[in-house]
């Protein structure tokens, strides 16, 4: 019996099969293609768990910022994830999450706009602080 590639036809001897994850026989090109896309897919998971992990220390700084690294974390956060939407080049691993970009950037508008309002108060009550002391 001979073993074609499920991806490009192509017949393999028994020692060059490879299967994919839901058991169809692929040769060694369409196996790593077939690993390429899956690790592109995992990195647009990680753009959006990026920006859900910026609104958690957003929140987080509501309750405990010591320092205020919470603040600092979360915008540092966001613009990355910003960046990655729009950066030439990364569309390979944010076609994956295409759906998700306008969800993305307002949870990235809402921190980045929380975090510069705390920097308002910290300059406003620096600046009142100073000229009463």
């Amino acid at each position: 019996m001979a073993n074609a590639c499920s991806g490009c036809g192509t017949i393999l001897a028994d020692t060059d099969v490879l299967y994919t994850a839901d058991a169809r026989i692929t040769c060694a090109k369409c196996f790593a293609q077939a690993d390429l896309v899956e690790t592109d897919k995992r990195a647009g998971q990680g753009i959006k768990a990026a920006a859900f992990s910026a609104f958690g220390l957003t929140l987080l700084s509501l309750v405990f910022n010591p320092f205020f690294i919470c603040n600092i974390g979360s915008a540092i956060t966001a613009v990355g994830v910003i960046a990655s939407l729009f950066r030439k080049g990364d569309e390979r691993f944010t076609k994956h999450i295409a759906g998700w970009k306008p969800i993305l950037l307002g949870i990235c508008g809402i921190v980045l706009l929380w975090d510069a309002y705390v920097l308002y108060v910290i300059v406003r009550v620096g600046a009142f602080v100073a000229t009463h002391h």
